[in-house]
């Protein structure tokens, strides 16, 4: 009896990983006849089935995982630091994986997952993998069987859950997977109280590391690209870019900002998704624009592309490319950050906080954990009608540049600091210590 109970615990992954496949296999028909009118979905899942790609390497191996395109690029940087700070003395591969086609689109160096089951990840993943860290969320259980059935630590950082998800996984058998996770640094106190109430034991409550962006903060000092920047910069004192933005009506709010202000002003429009969508309302509304991937497929660089667009008389650019935004963000004297006119939300005001540009949403910006402060510092701004934002970015100006520029500086080093926090704790789990 003894020897049967001790070959069970000793494969409990296995015998998890089984139970777990065949609950997801039947509830993946269900989702699927649900889902069968669907293309996109189809098609996706279609490619899931095709994948082959594994995660060949030789070494002890650290796996960052995230899902998103905003989560994979801080998900990156992540990666970036971390391979700078931890000790000399421990020598990892660290790799990125991620689970949305778009992402991988953008970033040739992660590895896409396949279908989250058992025994696809249990191959998929590197026979000597010693840590697996998931980057803000994106939790497969799948995941997390597998990686601990090879030997592996489970590390979530960035780490949010929402009320309604912690309520189901303390009521049904996910709780006794995410119990399995080793270590969580959440990115606020009440995500903090949620993570150990579904049993995990060892929770810090950590700096969002959305933050990630600022450690990127930089001067443009480089003198070859200085006359053209220079000229982006004198060409565009006058613009705002909308960034993220979702449905109709939050470009509707942009463009009526934009009558207020006038001709002086120019309007980039840059939405979360559906760039045709984006593209048929504006004409619709016989507003005249030019299209970024227009000029951009015409030119190498992104900056001789900005001076094209701004040298027509042109007041309104869509931006309907992936990861164009990042890369000229920081020449614009104001932004405005979607997902918060429409009861979405809002999405991330970080991004344009970090590069020195000042940033307003609509009121419904739930979701932006630190808004209370960004507020009190007054790098964001809430602007509930047009007008208001209007009137907003006519008043802003250097002074509202150089807070924010004091602000960045600011959270520069306390982030840095929380790496530093995140790296001891890696390496303590790597190390096996459990003090």
């Amino acid at each position: 009896m003894k020897i049967e109970m001790s070959k069970i615990a000793k494969d409990r992954y296995k015998i998890l990983g089984s139970i777990h496949d065949i609950a997801l296999f039947f509830g993946g028909l269900i989702y699927i006849g649900s889902k069968l009118k669907d293309k996109r979905t189809i098609k996706n899942l279609k490619e899931k089935i095709k994948l082959t790609e594994r995660i060949e390497t030789e070494k002890d191996t650290i796996l960052v995982h995230s899902s998103s395109i905003g989560e994979t690029k801080n998900a990156l940087l992540f990666t970036k630091y971390l391979k700078e700070k931890l000790s000399n003395d421990l020598s990892f591969d660290i790799k990125n994986t991620v689970f949305t086609d778009t992402a991988k689109s953008l970033f040739n160096e992660v590895y896409i997952l396949p279908l989250p089951f058992f025994n696809s990840l249990k191959k998929f993943l590197p026979e000597k993998l010693k840590l697996t860290i998931f980057y803000e969320g994106d939790l497969w259980p799948g995941y997390i069987i597998a990686a601990k059935d090879k030997g592996a630590k489970i590390l979530l950082v960035s780490g949010r859950i929402s009320k309604r998800s912690s309520e189901i996984i303390k009521r049904t058998p996910l709780k006794y997977i995410l119990s399995e996770i080793d270590g969580v640094f959440a990115s606020s106190e009440e995500y903090a109280e949620r993570f150990k109430e579904i049993g995990i034991k060892r929770v810090f409550v950590s700096k969002n590391l959305k933050n990630l962006v600022f450690l990127e903060y930089r001067e443009n000092t480089n003198e070859k690209d200085a006359e053209i920047k220079s000229k982006i910069k004198t060409k565009m004192k006058n613009s705002l870019i909308g960034i993220s933005t979702r449905g109709n009506e939050e470009i509707d709010f942009l463009l009526e900002t934009h009558k207020i202000l006038g001709n002086s002003f120019i309007l980039f429009i840059a939405p979360r998704h559906n760039f045709d969508q984006a593209e048929n309302f504006l004409k619709a509304k016989n507003v005249e624009f030019i299209k970024f991937s227009d000029i951009k497929n015409g030119e190498t660089r992104i900056e001789q592309a900005l001076l094209k667009i701004l040298d027509t008389n042109i007041k309104v650019v869509l931006i309907d490319t992936y990861g164009l935004v990042e890369e000229i963000l920081g020449y614009f004297s104001f932004s405005f950050v979607g997902g918060s006119i429409l009861p979405i939300g809002g999405h991330n005001v970080l991004e344009p906080i970090s590069k020195g540009v000042p940033v307003s949403t609509g009121k419904h910006i739930w979701n932006i954990s630190e808004r209370e402060e960004l507020i009190k510092e007054k790098v964001l701004f809430i602007a509930d009608n047009p007008r208001d934002l209007a009137y907003i970015i006519k008043k802003s100006g250097d002074e509202y540049k150089e807070r924010v520029r004091k602000f960045v500086n600011k959270r520069r080093k306390e982030i840095s600091d929380e790496i530093e926090r995140i790296v001891f704790e890696i390496e303590r789990l790597i190390s096996g210590d459990k003090d």
